[in-house]
């Protein structure tokens, strides 16, 4: 064997190999992906490129040291020399209590739909049309979008694998087609750039007009923007800027980052720490969600799991480690990639829609803002939740949409943010593994101008 033909040939072959070499449980993971890109300016293919990665990984369980170790390269002697160099780390990692391994026979599993054969078939002109019909509609939009940095088109096919140390196999095929654009607006010497984009694991479900609206408004939207002034007011987060703060707070939920005390939700658990208006969930099972799989990266079956119930805190993300540690069920939270070994994290972390629009709020606000933007997310605290961060948005005033404005602060808790919603949008929409609506804010501080 020099190129197995699929997967489950792969695994069929690491499994038996692994098997003469040792006696000891493991877990043998194969992942494969191909890659398609296109870049187009200027009405013309700028960039093109198409790539196939493919790797299998083995960990291996001997007297409680786990040994972990990788492959590019699906040979005979390549698999081999990884299982080899997998069971020779193993006796030089610390030896840890509750390590194991799931048993794939002990587990039922969601059938879903997640590849789409039919988009992948398209044609290669039909996708680069795609990208040059993106850019030139952005353009189209309004006479102030004076350029297209990049439209983009791409595609990912691929294939996960798994088997046990008893010879089961489980897996799955996907796919995900994406779309972006980024745009430049101005007016004189005032000039603006502006993005949008649009996901999903079918290629008809990708929508080009939306994301060439949204990269053309976001352009014009802070032209002739001036300073906020300093208040303290209602505000609205627009969902993307919600999904940033979500996406912030994920690791919070890992229990290993509380028991290690690198979480802002520590010793939450059965509080009410947000709004009762907020309900979260981790759902890898959501329809054309960017982490949705039959499993997680341990082969623990994918499930909704509630975590935050009219603003109560009602549970932790555990891996199969913790789990047994602490007589917990595992999250089905785990991710990995061939050259790690599965950590625990969020896959599709949602907060639940609501019936009301921006446009509703707005029409009640006498003073407040609509936050477009938030710069500098990543030097928030993340034990305490504080932070102070650039910001840009819009003025409401006498419940209209009046002067853009950019370069002010805004500062406060990111748990407070959360406690302080006042009503939960109906705009909900997916932003890579975070999927949010909009959110009414009664309060945030406001520093501008005097």
């Amino acid at each position: 064997m020099t190129q197995p033909i699929n997967s489950s040939e792969i695994l069929d072959f690491a499994g038996k190999e692994a098997k003469k070499q040792t006696a000891d449980p493991f877990e043998i993971y194969f992942e494969k992906v191909k890659k398609l890109s296109i870049e187009c300016k200027d009405g013309h293919t700028d960039s093109f490129t198409q790539a196939t990665d493919q790797g299998l990984s083995i960990r291996i369980l001997s007297q409680g040291k786990m040994g972990f170790s990788y492959t590019t390269e699906m040979t005979e002697s390549s698999i081999r020399s990884t299982i080899e160099k997998a069971k020779e780390i193993a006796k030089y990692i610390p030896e840890k209590s509750h390590l194991g391994f799931q048993n794939f026979k002990d587990h039922s599993y969601p059938s879903l739909q997640l590849k789409d054969d039919h988009g992948l078939s398209r044609s290669t002109e039909e996708k680069i049309q795609q990208a040059i019909h993106l850019e030139k509609k952005t353009r189209a939009i309004d006479s102030r979008i004076s350029g297209v940095r990049t439209a983009n088109f791409k595609e990912v096919e691929y294939e996960v694998g798994m088997q046990d140390h008893l010879g089961n196999q489980i897996g799955f095929e996907g796919s995900l087609f994406s779309a972006s654009v980024l745009a430049k607006a101005g007016t004189g010497d005032d000039q603006q750039m502006g993005g949008g984009f649009d996901f999903h694991t079918h290629f008809d479900q990708v929508d080009f007009d939306f994301v060439a609206k949204e990269a053309a408004d976001s352009a014009l939207e802070l032209l002739g923007a001036s300073q906020a002034p300093t208040m303290t007011c209602p505000a609205i987060f627009r969902n993307d800027v919600v999904s940033s703060l979500v996406g912030f707070m994920a690791s919070s939920f890992s229990i290993e980052n509380i028991e290690k005390g690198r979480s802002l939700l520590a010793k939450k658990q059965g509080g009410q720490i947000f709004s009762k208006k907020i309900k979260m969930e981790m759902n890898g099972l959501y329809e054309g969600g960017y982490d949705t799989a039959p499993f997680d990266a341990e082969g623990t079956p994918s499930q909704i799991l509630p975590l935050i119930e009219d603003g109560v805190l009602t549970s932790y993300l555990y891996d199969l480690h913790y789990a047994n540690k602490l007589s917990k069920t595992p999250s089905g939270c785990t991710s990995r990639g061939i050259k790690s070994a599965p950590s625990i994290g969020t896959r599709n972390l949602l907060i639940q829609p609501g019936s009301e629009t921006k446009e509703d709020w707005i029409g009640t606000i006498e003073k407040g803002i609509l936050i477009t933007d938030l710069m500098g997310l990543h030097t928030a605290n993340p034990i305490t939740g504080d932070f102070s961060l650039g910001a840009s948005g819009i003025l409401i005033e006498k419940g209209k949409l009046t002067q853009p404005v950019k370069g002010f602060a805004v500062a406060g808790n990111i748990l407070d943010v959360f406690k302080n919603v006042q009503s939960v949008g109906s705009d909900f929409r997916l932003f890579g593994s975070v999927g949010v609506p909009s959110l009414l804010v009664e309060r945030i501080s406001v520093g501008g101008n005097s």
